[in-house]
């Protein structure tokens, strides 16, 4: 039996799927089995997996019609043999020692149900350009998860198949945010936490899957955070998520349309790249008048860092500027506030 099972699902992957693959090939922990699911690809990436299984037979590699990623991982959760299973996705690099790290990991913490690290950025050219530093320790990962959204990157999570399985896997229902959704319900089965070391390079290019699908992306996580601060949650049957679930949950919708570029905001200060600051910047005048001076002061604000970060320093200053004349109470208030922290 192997130690660990690293869980990858393929589609059309090809252009990247190499790296991803040989990345996992030479850890320096080797007691794995690597299941990759070829989802229904209808580029090159099955002759490329197939290649790489008749050399390693540390590869199992399952191939089937084309399903989806939250089928595919439960899928590949029920075929895992090891105790813990690694996340990968076909567009990312995981560095040499990450299996061997996140492993040492879990065994000094027994109460450990999910580990993530901190990801260096890479574009489609494998040139660095960034770091993000998730939040770490039990505390901060709460507050961060039920105030802004995901607290993990998720081909960097290493968790536990047990909990996983006792938390009911992956939801079918929470499309693009199936991740955000499975680490709230396993936070209330253990302890989840970051590493604050980059352990996995991660892509940003234009057919991720996350840049494109960015709006339902935050519609379903607010559903996921508000279905977990439910006593009885009323998704559990549902096959999909749209605004009228909100209802269902006992969520405002003119609130949750705010809430919603929030998150989006949010995800800025994780991935503050030029174009992504452009995607969301479009999304502010359908939300803007359906806030509260509030949320609009904050995800100016929060514009405004990430334009900064980003190095577009005459767009930071503009979305403050904003910021400022939407409410200049509201804004010296959150900076101080931010300060003092």
């Amino acid at each position: 039996m192997p130690q660990i099972s690293v869980l990858m699902s393929v589609y059309n992957g090809e252009e990247f799927l190499r790296d991803a693959v040989e990345s996992i090939l030479n850890q320096t922990f080797t007691d794995f089995e690597f299941i990759i699911i070829n989802d229904g690809s209808t580029d090159n990436s099955l002759n490329i997996l197939n290649e790489y299984a008749e050399i390693d037979e540390r590869i199992i590699l399952i191939n089937q019609d084309n399903h989806g990623l939250i089928a595919s991982l439960n899928t590949g959760i029920s075929l895992a043999k090891a105790p813990l299973i690694a996340r990968m996705d076909a567009d990312d690099i995981s560095l040499s020692e990450r299996l061997a790290t996140q492993k040492s990991t879990f065994e000094k913490y027994p109460d450990l149900v999910a580990l993530g690290s901190a990801v260096t950025l890479i574009d489609d050219k494998n040139r660095e350009f960034g770091i993000i530093i998730y939040p770490s320790k039990e505390q901060a990962i709460h507050e961060y998860m039920t105030t802004q959204g995901s607290a993990f990157a998720h081909p960097a999570v290493m968790m536990k198949k047990e909990t996983v399985l006792a938390a009911g896997g992956y939801r079918s229902a929470y499309k693009h945010a199936e991740d955000y959704d499975l680490w709230l319900r396993l936070s209330k089965q253990g302890i989840l936490d970051n590493l604050p070391i980059p352990l996995l390079k991660y892509r940003e290019h234009p057919n991720k899957i996350s840049v494109k699908n960015k709006y339902q992306q935050a519609l379903v996580s607010v559903i996921a955070r508000r279905a977990s601060q439910s006593a009885n949650d009323p998704t559990n049957n549902l096959d999909t998520l749209d605004k009228d679930t909100l209802k269902l949950l006992g969520v405002d919708l003119i609130a949750a349309e705010w809430e919603i570029l929030d998150i989006m905001a949010s995800s800025l200060l994780m991935s503050p790249t030029t174009s992504n600051i452009s995607d969301l910047e479009q999304e502010i005048p359908a939300h803007k008048n359906a806030a509260s001076l509030q949320h609009v002061v904050r995800s100016y604000l929060k514009f405004a860092l990430a334009s900064y970060k980003a190095g577009i320093h005459n767009k930071a200053a503009t979305f403050a500027l904003k910021a400022f004349f939407a409410s200049p109470v509201e804004t010296l208030r959150l900076i101080s506030k931010k300060l003092g922290r």
